[in-house]
């Protein structure tokens, strides 16, 4: 399953307002907290995969005889392309969610992959478990789609669809009882990076920021006195002065204690 650039929606005001609202847990409202709309990116994924699942007669039986032990591990994962003009490190980033099916799960994929059940299963995804009010994943239906070509050639491919009542609502949009194609809805946060030419600087972190600035507002304001007392020959005096300076380059607790003064 992919989404391309035409599928990916950036929300409105109204539509961010309208997701904010349906959350009143704590932990969900400061999460949302550190976002804006413009931060919020919807992507449709087409429920159909993208190629056919191809697999031989004996993997098929011998994936049937594994789904009958207790724990059987399913693993979903995904990848973001970004882009890196915008100040992202890496141009994809990925990650992975591994679950176990529950017994009635694997019973139903059992029969799917046999051929004697028609109807679709549930499996899971892996949420933000900040704006989960149960703490549980939202469901997924599976489907194992099968046709016959004109050489008689029997193809297999998944289809993964999100039912209408696991969808978040966002204002402006159709109903959601109104969807028609299978498919997942994914809200992707892009957190807030500095631009490539402060790369530098953000590097260090935001103490390292704060000390850089003040390193150099501080040098610029104690130049003079250093060069006055050069001129005068206070060669000791002059010393302890650079000697401040670089011990609060050092100590940034310091640093933040003497400019709040």
């Amino acid at each position: 399953m992919s989404a391309q650039q035409n599928q990916l929606r950036d929300l409105t005001e109204d539509d961010f307002s309208s997701f904010s609202s349906s959350y009143s847990l704590p932990s969900a409202l400061q999460f949302l907290e550190a976002y804006s709309q413009e931060d919020v990116t919807v992507a449709e994924l087409q429920g159909s995969s993208n190629s056919l699942w191809t697999i031989s007669p004996p993997s098929r039986a011998y994936l049937s005889q594994v789904l009958y032990l207790e724990s059987f591990p399913l693993t979903l994962s995904w990848t973001i392309q970004r882009n890196l003009s915008l100040g992202a490190k890496a141009e994809l980033a990925s990650g992975k969610h591994v679950t176990y099916l529950d017994d009635q799960t694997r019973l139903e994929l059992i029969q799917l992959l046999n051929g004697t059940r028609s109807l679709p299963v549930d499996s899971n995804s892996k949420p933000i478990e900040q704006l989960y009010s149960d703490g549980r994943y939202k469901d997924i239906l599976l489907a194992l789609e099968r046709s016959t070509n004109q050489s008689q050639e029997i193809q297999d491919w998944w289809i993964v669809d999100q039912p209408a009542a696991s969808l978040v609502p966002i204002g402006g949009g159709a109903s959601l009882s109104d969807r028609r194609e299978a498919g997942l809805q994914l809200f992707v946060f892009s957190d807030k990076v500095s631009p490539p030419s402060l790369g530098f600087l953000a590097g260090y972190g935001i103490m390292g920021l704060y000390a850089s600035v003040f390193w150099s507002s501080g040098s610029l304001s104690a130049s003079s006195s250093a060069g006055s007392v050069r001129e005068t020959g206070e060669l000791e005096l002059e010393e302890e002065l650079y000697a401040k300076l670089i011990f609060l380059y050092r100590s940034p607790e310091t640093l933040i204690k003497w400019t709040r003064r």
